[in-house]
């Protein structure tokens, strides 16, 4: 048969927190409980299995560039012009974002999303992909992405076959038994699933083993009551189902709501982020699982490969000091403004992963190093005495826009320099003008409706190219406290994003109008690897 290749598409490598091996070696000496299924320390788990977050994967011979998994719904084989289900576990992780189909029965390449009745892919979550196979008897599918290509053909008995861009044919069967998931259940309960009996775990602590035993069950917890959970250390499993062996690290997700989470690590304080004063600076950030956060300051907020005089270098490089609650912090003496800053955050799931502030006022291009700023040299002139009226929501009468939807039109009739700016959103003296008829356009136009409050949708800094001209409706937040550079006169100069919002508002106020953030926080450009999610 033909193999075809396809398109490249660019994706950006995820990384899970509930992926990645502990360690495999234990502390020989090290006393540890051997609990035996029923005991105080391990029992069987109530609770229905879980979704499968972690599959795993036997590899043919020769190498391929992503793990594969299949399982298939009423048979084993597929015959032709019956419908099957076939759930294919392709992982983000590996950089492939884009899924084409390839059968015999359309001939030619045609992306999944216009996949005729049932798609040909859809996400299953934010890890793997679910393909639908209906009525062909054979099926090739094309991944693509981060400069990858790999082809893979199923045949008649339901196996895998895999053509990848070296031109060597491999190919795979998937394996009968995996661990589903290891998590903490709640503050001190840790829950171990897979689809058929484990027969025996270890649990780390870091790099020690501090209980191991025989199971006996496909889903059982592990009792921590009895221990001082060490969270910055991380846990991680080794469990033996069906005489294979899975490393997993135990996810943390269930543990922020829990009691014993709360009564450690609540930080009930107002001053995380930067804390500015000509004298020093202090800054705080709340990351209770990670094991070591380094302050380091720059002198520009471009990075080095942005060119535009950009610098990789450092200007001071500070382990920050972990104090109670989890709370990192550290004091700069003298004055940075006009500095730019970053945490590099090292914990269980990331390594010396560096990150802007999410407590950051404002930052340099596209949101990747936080700015130290003196807020007060931010101020345009009348802000010191500007208070917004108090208006009752019930009397709020809301007119609703975006940056530079409000400019784009060519009938707007505004300054070149305003079109699609926070400068433009206020520009006033705009008119079009058909025939014999004037009308008031933007701003002007706002105002003689007669509402009290505008609601500009998201403004906040967005997880796109500031220098790029490309309309964006702002629902793929980055930083939720920094105004987004692409609608400034000058995204490499945080200072300047935060006056010309500061203008904004200003003009808007005082013509009684009032400004609403349109801020929706479950929406995210990318949770795996946020700041949020790395702290």
């Amino acid at each position: 048969m033909k193999h075809k290749k396809s398109l490249l598409f660019v994706s950006a490598a995820m990384i899970l927190a509930s992926c990645g091996g502990g360690s495999s070696s234990s502390s020989q000496g090290e006393s540890s409980i051997a609990p035996t299924p029923g005991s105080s320390a391990v029992t069987p788990s109530s609770s229905s299995v879980a979704p499968i977050t972690e599959p795993t994967y036997q590899k043919a011979a020769g190498e391929y560039t992503f793990p594969t998994y299949t399982t298939f719904e009423g048979a084993d084989q597929l015959p032709a012009l019956e419908e099957h289900k076939i759930v294919v576990f392709c992982p983000v992780s590996a950089g492939y974002k884009n899924v084409y189909n390839w059968t015999r029965g359309t001939g030619g390449d045609t992306p999944f999303a216009e996949w005729p009745g049932t798609p040909m892919a859809t996400k299953y979550d934010d890890k793997w992909f679910q393909v639908s196979y209906e009525g062909y008897d054979d099926l090739w599918i094309i991944f693509n992405g981060s400069g990858q290509t790999a082809d893979m053909h199923m045949d008649h008995d339901g196996y895998w076959w895999f053509w990848e861009s070296d031109g060597d044919i491999h190919d795979s069967t998937p394996v009968s038994s995996w661990l589903d998931s290891a998590a903490f259940a709640d503050g001190k309960t840790i829950r171990l699933v897979a689809n058929t009996a484990i027969s025996s775990f270890k649990l780390y602590e870091g790099e020690k083993v501090i209980l191991q035993g025989d199971a006996g069950y496909n889903a059982i917890d592990i009792d921590m009551h009895e221990r001082d959970l060490k969270l910055e250390d991380g846990y991680s499993v080794e469990a033996v189902v069906d005489g294979q062996t899975f490393k997993a690290n135990v996810a943390t997700q269930n543990l922020y709501t829990s009691d014993a989470f709360n009564a450690k690590y609540a930080y009930e304080g107002d001053d995380l982020g930067l804390t500015y004063s000509k004298e020093s600076s202090t800054f705080k950030v709340w990351s209770p699982l990670s094991s070591k956060v380094v302050l380091k300051i720059y002198g520009t907020g471009t990075p080095a490969s942005y060119g535009e005089g950009g610098s990789d270098d450092a200007l001071q490089t500070i382990e920050m000091t972990k104090g109670e609650h989890g709370v990192y912090s550290a004091k700069v003496e003298g004055d940075l403004a006009g500095k730019y800053y970053t945490y590099s955050v090292t914990n269980k799931v990331y390594k010396d992963k560096e990150i802007c502030d999410p407590y950051a006022r404002s930052s340099g291009i596209n949101g990747i190093r936080g700015m130290i700023l003196d807020l007060a040299k931010t101020n345009p002139d009348g802000w010191d005495a500007f208070t917004p009226k108090n208006i009752d929501r019930k009397a709020l009468t809301v007119y609703e826009s975006h940056i530079a939807d409000l400019t784009s039109s060519s009938t707007w009739n505004g300054s070149e320099t305003g079109r699609k700016k926070f400068a433009g959103f206020h520009e006033s003296g705009t008119t079009h003008t058909v025939g014999d008829v004037t009308v008031k356009t933007g701003f002007d136009h706002i105002k003689e409706l007669g509402v009290n409050a505008v609601q500009i949708l998201p403004m906040f800094d967005q997880a796109n190219d500031e220098r790029v001209d490309k309309f964006n409706w702002g629902y793929n937040p980055l930083n939720y406290n920094i105004p987004e550079g692409l609608y400034s006169s000058n995204p490499y100069d945080g200072g300047v994003r935060v006056r010309e919002l500061k203008e904004l508002i200003l003009a808007y106020g005082s013509a009684g109008i009032n400004i609403i953030m349109d801020v929706v926080y479950n929406h995210v450009a990318g949770a795996i690897e946020s700041n949020f999610d790395v702290l």
